[in-house]
């Protein structure tokens, strides 16, 4: 049985992506590159033992 899992999702925006992530599924940002900013260009969200990196 899988105690964790991460995945990497390419997406076409990465800041509205976390959002969604974060305001609709509960999801917590760790990490993103750049730190801030309006374009992201990577970003790690995790929530639970779920991680998912997203890449533009």
């Amino acid at each position: 049985m899988y105690k964790n899992i991460t995945v990497n999702i390419m997406v076409k925006n990465v800041k509205e992506t976390v959002k969604f992530y974060e305001e609709k599924l509960g999801f917590q940002k760790v990490l993103s590159v750049p730190e801030n900013g309006e374009v992201l260009e990577f970003s790690i969200v995790c929530k639970d033992n779920i991680s998912i990196m997203f890449q533009e």
